[in-house]
């Protein structure tokens, strides 16, 4: 097929009435800057170690661009033969070369540059390539020197600077950010762009959690990101083939992944990736990659955020992989989560793990409640942790379905008595053997967690401190097996009586068994009459 460009003198820089097929090939291209990605693509596949790109104010106005690379250059036959010859590629059959059709050169024409020029060299004679906007050109030896590789140069009138470094920069960015040699990016004028590296590894920031994978020259990038969004991205040797944000099916719908792949290839119009074998290879490679790598990514970052005592962070990945509308299916038996007491030296336990102890609770603070769990050989979960959770700390109780310690458990502390108290507790169980029955022993207690705030519960007398989970269902009047009568001294009517016995037992204990009877709703059948004509024979007997 004949070279679309006619050799020979131009007589300026004018364009045609009819550009024909260079021009439709070069409006192919939707992105005008896309040609950094044709340049930049040669040269990699021209095996350069770098490549240099300088924007600077042209000699005439405009701008002057200039790219250059230390690759194996060309001579005239690779320049007219193949540069310059449309669907005639230097690089068909040539595995690991990215470009397949030989149109990409085109592209420099899209900014409509008023020539372009290439200077190439393979260590000999300099070959100076002129192209003008007619589609002429001129190929000559040039006199100056020029080292191993190739520099195209691009001038440009009527561009204004500033703006065509922010294009150009931005253009790189899109399409040769991940490019597996360094790019420098130098603007003359401009201190945002006097030199930067365009570069950077393939990766996913600002995700929850990322995972990774290579099979043979492949690699692919998995992201779990913060929202349900979707993200995919399909590149060869770091060049862009193609991005979007349209969902692929199944689990993929929701997560953010990039593919690098030497047999991805992008269409004739290069505005997306082919979907071809190698494609569906490529896909095959990021489900599992998401199955066998970025779920136990998962339960691995959810881990290290309850070691670190990170509840915003864990509780944004559990949210997360709970949105009803595109879940990340990890398994939730072995959902980290943090002990407020080390567990037999364990901080971090598994919901499966916790489904070992039927009494295992969740509480937000250290108390002595939990430090008595804690003895008993009790879990508690840190329900801080759960702080981060939509729903907060209920919402994790839900999850591990475990209750709240001090909601359920109550915390059973003897009080050991005073001698006014002992005093107090020996007339009291008088007043209720004449009143009623006494309780099968009596007992003063602090309460701390469920039922903290009652005077008084029916339960076994204790000298260890201890924990009822649930509630304390002892009845202490009953005919037949009656528990024992606790009162708690942290209520205000023990408390009451307590002070009152320093100075007075008798009217304390009386007026405390009118209490008990009354809350324990037992003060009937003349009881009533009973307690006070105890109360009144205790008087008199210790009335001089």
């Amino acid at each position: 097929m004949a070279s679309p460009y006619r050799r020979g003198k131009s007589k300026g820089p004018s364009t045609p009435e009819d550009d024909g097929i260079v021009g439709d090939l070069v409006r192919q291209f939707a992105d005008p800057y896309a040609f950094y990605r044709e340049l930049v693509q040669n040269a990699i596949d021209a095996g350069t170690t770098r490549v240099d790109v300088r924007i600077r104010p042209g000699s005439e106005g405009g701008v002057r661009i200039t790219v250059r690379d230390d690759g194996e250059g060309m001579d005239p036959e690779v320049l007219e033969g193949k540069l310059l010859v449309l669907f005639r590629s230097g690089k068909e059959g040539q595995e690991g070369k990215i470009g397949k059709f030989g149109v990409g050169f085109v592209s420099v024409l899209a900014v409509k540059p008023s020539r372009v020029t290439v200077r190439t060299s393979r260590g000999g004679p300099t070959w100076t390539l002129h192209l003008f906007p007619d589609h002429t050109y001129e190929l000559f030896e040039g006199d100056a020197k020029h080292p191993r590789g190739t520099s195209v140069i691009l001038d440009v009138p009527g561009a204004e600077l500033g703006e065509f470094v922010k294009r150009s920069h931005a253009a790189l960015r899109t399409w040769c950010r991940h490019a597996t040699l360094p790019i420098h990016f130098h603007a003359e004028r401009d201190a945002d762009h006097a030199d930067r590296r365009i570069d950077e590894p393939l990766g996913l920031p600002e995700m929850q959690v990322t995972a990774a994978a290579d099979e043979g020259d492949t690699r692919v990038v998995v992201g779990l990101p913060a929202e349900p969004t979707p993200f995919a991205g399909f590149y060869n040797r770091g060049l862009t083939l193609f991005e979007t944000r349209q969902p692929f099916p199944g689990p993929l719908g929701a997560l953010h992944f990039k593919v690098q792949a030497p047999d991805l290839e992008h269409t004739l119009s290069r505005d997306n990736v082919r979907r071809d074998a190698a494609f569906r290879r490529a896909m095959k490679l990021v489900e599992r990659v998401v199955e066998r790598e970025l779920v136990p990514a998962t339960l691995a970052a959810l881990r290290e955020a309850a070691e670190a005592n990170e509840p915003a962070r864990w509780g944004a990945i559990v949210d997360r992989c709970r949105d009803p509308r595109h879940p990340l299916a990890i398994p939730w038996s072995e959902l980290p989560v943090r002990l407020l007491h080390p567990h037999g030296g364990v901080e971090v336990m598994t919901a499966a793990r916790l489904g070992y102890f039927p009494k295992a609770t969740l509480a937000l603070a250290r108390t002595e409640l939990t430090q008595q769990l804690h003895a008993e050989a009790d879990p508690v979960v840190d329900g801080k942790l759960g702080n981060g959770l939509r729903g907060g700390w209920e919402s994790l109780a839900e999850l591990l379905r475990i209750p709240a310690a001090h909601q359920t458990c109550t915390l059973v502390a003897p009080q050991e008595p005073s001698g006014v108290g002992a005093a107090l507790l020996e007339r009291l169980e008088a007043f209720l053997r004449a009143a009623h029955r006494r309780p099968d022993g009596l007992q003063l207690v602090r309460l701390h967690g469920a039922q903290a705030s009652e005077v008084l519960v029916g339960g076994p007398p204790r000298t260890l401190p201890w924990v009822a989970h649930g509630p304390l269902r002892g009845k202490p009047f009953r005919f037949l097996a009656r528990s024992g009568l606790l009162l708690n001294v942290t209520s205000q009517p023990v408390r009451d009586a307590l002070e009152l016995a320093e100075e007075d037992v008798e009217l304390a204990a009386a007026l405390l068994a009118r209490e008990v009877l009354l809350r324990s709703e037992v003060m009937k059948d003349g009881r009533d009459r009973d307690l006070t004509e105890a109360a009144l024979e205790a008087v008199l007997e210790v009335t001089p």
